[in-house]
This record gives C-alpha cells, structure tokens and sequence, in this order.
C-alpha cells in the first residue's frame, strides 16, 4: 500500500522528485501545523493513499508538505491556504484542491490515477458528493464575498457573537483595527451551506480579504500574529497591481 512520504526541506523535495518518472503521479499534500483540519485531514490523506499499490517505478507518490516550513514549495505550486492538494504529472499541474473536501481529492485522484483493479475500496467510495450550486447562489455568494474589502461570515453579528469563534475572530480584528463587513450566516441557511461549498472550507467564521478566502480563526490568528499588516498589505498589492494595468 503506498504511503504519505513527508517532505521537510526544499532539497528532499527535490531529490524526490528525481526518483519519479515522466508518467507518475504526483499528489503533494499542503497542510499547516494550526490548521483546524489537520489532524482528520492527515488521516484521511493518509487511507486514501493506502488505496494504491505501491509498484516500481512508483506510479503515483504522496508528498506531505508543511507549507509554513516549504513556503517556496507553497509558491511554486501556487498554494496560498491550507490545506490543499496538488496534482502534478511531468510537473505540469492537473488540478488544485483547497479545503478539506476529501470526496472532491478523492475524485481527482481517479481522474487523473484511473482506478484499477488493485485499488482496494474502502467507505471513501460511498461517500456523497454535494450537490452543485446553482448559477444563481454562485452569483450571490461572489457579490456576498466581495461586499467589503475584508469580509467576516460568523455566527452571530458583529455586536452580539453567537459562539466563541466569532467572538474571538471579531476581537481579533478589532484588536488589530481591521475595518471589516460581516455577514450572519446564521439568518442564511443558503449562504450557510453555499459558502462551504463555494470556499471549499466546511466551519466558520470565514474570513475574505478582496474577494479571497484567507481562512478561519486559527489561520488569521497566525498571519497576524506572523504580520500583523498581513491583511492590510493583501489589500495594498491588489491596489498597486489594478494601477499598474490601468
């Protein structure tokens, strides 16, 4: 069965690379030590890989990659939240999965590995995929996204927090004077369950800055803990970057 290799310096990386050939797979597996999801998220990537044979050469490799410790690795492969997975063959990228939608890995992994006979089923197989959105959520969930530059879906409102999340997220944000919108996902049960979906990220409060999902509590704590302009200066490059193609 094959395994999760676990990758913890830019030369691994590489030396790892070198040991597969032009037709692997290859499934890197981004995740952050904070990330609320890491430890269900591991364990999952983790059975799943065991679904494959391991063969010589190796037809399909699972890569395990902090993306805080690999931040170079991260940006090459145009990874900006965890977790994600990354699907690669000739190192050409297939496809990019954010969030931790592990029907939605498991389904690109039979796109793009093909499913033999020697792949052994396991519940993963019977696992229900959510149904699409409508093009009509889809437009307001975008418009919803974008109704500030920096835009907070909790429990609750900004005023009265309805669980200890949004609270601690609101704090957050005042605590380091962050103009923000926010919408009560709780009023809305189709934003509620559309924007899991939408944003491929499954609790809240969600945070968006311009129009990008940057993550839940946890996240936001560390980026700014980390910087605390981090938001302000996400902002400042969309800025310098829309007067640059004026």
């Amino acid at each position: 069965m094959a395994a999760i290799t676990e990758i913890t310096s830019e030369a691994d990386l590489s030396s790892h690379l070198s040991t597969l050939s032009s037709s692997a797979l290859l499934v890197l597996y981004f995740y952050t030590p904070w990330t609320a999801f890491r430890t269900s998220m591991s364990a999952e990537m983790a059975a799943l890989a065991s679904q494959y044979p391991v063969t010589v050469p190796p037809s399909i490799s699972f890569v395990g990659i902090n993306a805080k410790a690999l931040p170079t690795s991260a940006k090459e492969y145009g990874v900006s939240t965890a977790p994600c997975v990354v699907c690669l063959r000739s190192e050409q990228i297939l496809e990019s999965i954010k969030g931790s939608n592990i029907a939605r890995i498991h389904g690109a992994l039979d796109r793009h590995a093909g499913i033999t006979a020697n792949r052994i089923p396991t519940s993963l197989d019977v696992v229900s995929v959510p149904t699409e959105l409508s093009a009509a959520l889809v437009v307001r969930l975008s418009g919803l996204v974008k109704m500030a530059p920096v835009m907070l879906f909790m429990k609750g409102t900004r005023e009265t927090p309805l669980c200890r999340f949004s609270r601690r997220m609101v704090k957050l944000l005042q605590d380091h004077s962050i103009e923000y919108g926010f919408f009560n996902i709780l009023a809305d049960e189709d934003v509620r369950n559309g924007l899991k979906q939408f944003g491929e990220w499954p609790t809240f409060p969600q945070l968006w800055v311009d129009g990008e999902l940057i993550g839940g509590l946890e996240i936001v704590r560390e980026e700014l803990s980390a910087n605390p302009e981090f938001i302000n200066h996400r902002l400042t490059r969309k800025v310098v970057a829309e007067g640059h193609s004026a």
